[in-house]
C-alpha cells in the first residue's frame, strides 16, 4: 500500500512540475549565462579544434564525437563535428528550454567564429562574434536587421536542400537517405563564393546541420507542420 501512494506522489510531482515549468519563458539574464556557460564548455576544445578557412567548409561532415544528450525538462545536446578526415572542425551545444511554444538555443564554436542561435516560434536571431548578422525566419530565409534578404535554405526535400545567395543557388546541405560507412560530406558547395556568401552559406547551413544531428527540426511554415 505505501509503496503504491508513493508511486502516486511521485507521478503527481512530477505532472505539476511540467505544468509549472511548460509555461517558462527564460529572461535575458537567463540566457546570457547559458550562453557564457556554452562558451566555457567550448573553451575546453579550443585547442584540439582544427584551423580551417572558410574555403574548406565543404570537409565538414555528419559525423560527430563526444555526444551528450540530456533529457527532462528541457533537453540539450552537445557534440563536436568532424571534418571527413575525422578532425574536429566544431564545437556545439543545443539546449530547449521548456515553454509552450518553441524556445532553445544554439551555441555553435569554431576556430574563428563563434555562431549564436536564439530559437524562438516565429523567427531565430543569428549573431557571430557576439554582432547581429540576422533572423531566420520559419520558411528558410535569412534577413538582415533592416529586411534585406541575405539568403535562403529550401526545405521541400528531405535529403538536399539548397541554399541560394543573391538570387542564385551556392550549395546545398546534404543528408544521406539512408546510413553508410564512410563520413559523409554535409554540404555541396560552389567554390566560387566569395568571403561574406561563405559566411551566409555557413549561418544557414550549420544551423541545419546541428539541428539534424541534434534530432531537433528547424522552425517550418505552419502549413507544413
Amino acid at each position: 500500500m505505501f509503496s503504491i501512494v508513493s508511486i502516486v506522489i511521485f507521478i503527481m510531482s512530477v505532472y505539476l512540475m511540467n505544468k509549472m515549468f511548460i509555461g517558462f519563458q527564460p529572461g535575458t539574464s537567463r540566457v546570457n549565462s547559458d550562453v557564457n556557460r556554452f562558451r566555457s564548455q567550448a573553451e575546453k576544445w579550443r585547442e584540439e579544434l582544427v584551423p580551417w578557412k572558410q574555403e574548406e567548409l565543404g570537409l565538414v561532415s555528419l559525423s560527430e564525437r563526444n555526444k551528450v544528450t540530456k533529457k527532462g525538462f528541457g533537453r540539450s545536446s552537445e557534440g563536436v563535428i568532424e571534418s571527413i578526415y575525422h578532425e574536429p572542425m566544431l564545437y556545439y551545444y543545443y539546449k530547449e528550454y521548456p515553454a509552450t511554444n518553441r524556445n532553445a538555443l544554439l551555441f555553435v564554436q569554431t576556430n574563428r567564429y563563434e555562431m549564436v542561435y536564439r530559437i524562438k516560434q516565429k523567427s531565430t536571431q543569428v549573431f557571430v562574434n557576439e554582432q547581429h548578422m540576422g533572423t531566420i525566419f520559419p520558411d528558410g530565409s535569412l534577413h538582415s536587421s533592416d529586411g534585406t534578404d541575405l539568403g535562403r535554405i529550401d526545405r521541400s526535400d528531405p535529403y538536399i536542400r539548397p541554399i541560394g545567395l543573391g538570387g542564385g543557388q551556392m550549395g546545398s546541405v546534404i543528408f544521406p537517405s539512408e546510413e553508410i560507412n564512410i563520413k559523409p560530406r554535409a554540404f555541396d558547395i560552389d567554390e566560387q563564393m566569395d568571403e561574406g556568401q561563405r559566411l551566409l552559406f555557413m549561418i544557414l547551413g550549420i544551423h541545419e546541420i546541428v539541428l539534424h544531428l541534434s534530432n531537433a527540426r528547424p522552425n517550418l511554415p505552419a502549413q507544413v507542420k
